[in-house]
């Protein structure tokens, strides 16, 4: 996570109450249930913060279009100002994180990109456009058979629960036609092949909040 975003991942250890006592040893969590559980907890910690109450969520939604704006005219630096200071106030929200991620990737900061998209992950399941987003980030990272995997399970997951893909799993699917028919060589030709398969625009329209 980037520099002034990461301490709403520092602010998590003081708000989950009665942890697993810290051994020097990763702890395994059981079940889904136990981090669904956590993640709950995080989010009404990081709500009772007085700075995410600072804010309407109008005036934050205000400032998420402006963000938008400056990236779909590809002013990534200046939108990522706006975004870092969304996260900030709006820690758990999705949407704030993902329009974060998206200006990562624009500014080619792939591996903080990919670090958001996983927190997005984490607070929402079933965000599976940041999870498409964390295989481009793999793809511009040059770590293809991980960014594969994570497109079959995109692709298999849509299969499973809808008799309609969703226009996600056909992008996934179009991006694995693309992989597979042996465009690999540079970061440069697979960053062309991720622009193809998806049109080409971080930022071209303002995704809707809440």
């Amino acid at each position: 996570m980037v520099d002034t975003q990461s301490s709403s991942a520092k602010r998590a250890d003081d708000v989950i109450d009665g942890g697993a006592e810290d051994t020097g040893a990763p702890t395994m969590m059981q079940s889904a249930g136990q981090i669904e559980a956590v993640v709950s907890r995080l989010r009404e910690g990081l709500s009772s913060l007085s700075l995410t109450s600072r804010y309407t969520r109008d005036e934050l939604d205000t400032i998420y279009a402006l963000a938008w704006s400056h990236l779909s005219r590809r002013q990534a630096d200046t939108a990522l100002r706006l975004f870092l200071f969304l996260t900030d106030y709006a820690p758990t929200d999705a949407t704030y994180l993902m329009g974060l991620g998206v200006c990562l990737q624009q500014l080619e900061r792939h591996r903080d990109a990919l670090a958001t998209f996983s927190w997005v992950g984490v607070l929402d399941g079933d965000n599976v456009e940041a999870s498409l987003r964390s295989a481009e980030c793999l793809l511009a990272l040059k770590e293809r058979e991980e960014a594969e995997r994570l497109l079959d399970l995109i692709v298999a997951d849509a299969t499973a629960s809808s008799s309609k893909p969703t226009q996600v799993a056909y992008r996934a699917q179009a991006l694995l036609d693309v992989l597979r028919r042996g465009v690999d060589g540079s970061g440069a030709v697979i960053n062309g092949a991720v622009t193809a398969a998806f049109g080409g625009s971080a930022g071209s329209a303002v995704p809707a909040s809440g």
